[in-house]
């Protein structure tokens, strides 16, 4: 007989997640409060409009009402423009497959200054969120913010949901140098979402 604590622990884990597949239509809309108010800072409506080579492209739509492209590279992670030095450059977060226990260091430059940070995976979870509850996997991103000559540490969370690919809750939080003191505190949920229906043969 297998022992209740083994029971449990099967039943708790998860599988490895791949890579998403995503169909063009599928469309996921976002809001971004700041946790000390519960103001919204910003709200966007993201449409997977398909694949530009292996890049994921999204068409988005923020809450000021501008229209611009956002593209993830073909391990799904988000291509950012230094502005500075007009460089291309994926954030290195997903891993695939994507599994608890992962981890690896993250090292980038942004307008010319480099950021040093450690992403680790734990085990998957359930999250509740506007959109409704999904299991998900925790992404933990640790390191230093950089601005106008200041730094100091932030920390990150990222909850992937395999079941529709894409990340369903973020909380970002920065503390300054003197005496740990948090600065922002941002907290990004799904509000609301629609996977395309597979095309008709």
């Amino acid at each position: 007989m297998v022992p209740v604590w083994m029971m449990a622990a099967v039943v708790q884990a998860a599988e490895p997640a791949n890579k998403p597949v995503l169909r063009p239509g599928s469309w996921f809309e976002l809001q971004s409060v700041d946790a000390y108010s519960g103001k919204e800072i910003s709200h966007q409506h993201e449409v997977f409009s398909g694949y530009r080579g292996l890049d994921y492209r999204f068409q988005v739509e923020d809450s000021t009402g501008r229209h611009y492209d956002m593209l993830r590279d073909g391990d799904y992670n988000l291509r950012l423009l230094d502005k500075k030095t007009g460089a291309v450059f994926s954030l290195d977060i997903f891993h695939w497959p994507l599994s608890s226990g992962q981890s690896h260091h993250l090292s980038y430059q942004l307008a010319g200054i480099p950021y040093e940070q450690d992403v680790s995976v734990g085990e998957s979870e359930t999250v509740t969120v506007p959109a409704g509850s999904f299991v998900a996997y925790p992404i933990h991103i640790s390191g230093r913010w950089h601005h106008d000559g200041y730094s100091g540490p932030l920390a990150e969370t990222d909850w992937y949901a395999p079941a529709i690919g894409h990340v369903v809750k973020q909380e970002y939080t920065d503390f300054s140098n003197k005496k740990n003191y948090r600065g922002n505190w941002v907290i990004t949920q799904l509000q609301t979402y629609q996977l395309a229906p597979p095309a008709s043969p």
